[in-house]
């Protein structure tokens, strides 16, 4: 759970800092990253 917070958080602070505004490919990345996250704890939860 941290683990995709954390990621979604430099995500946002990666964004605001260039001060642009958000274009779909930045919102792919987010979103692949999100899945990736998602998959990892999702696996993790199960392995135990």
């Amino acid at each position: 759970m941290e683990v995709g917070h954390m990621s979604r958080s430099f995500i946002l602070r990666s964004v605001s800092k260039r001060r642009l505004f958000i274009t779909s490919k930045d919102l792919e990345i987010a979103h692949v990253v999100f899945l990736l996250t998602f998959s990892l704890e999702f696996i993790d939860f199960y392995a135990w």
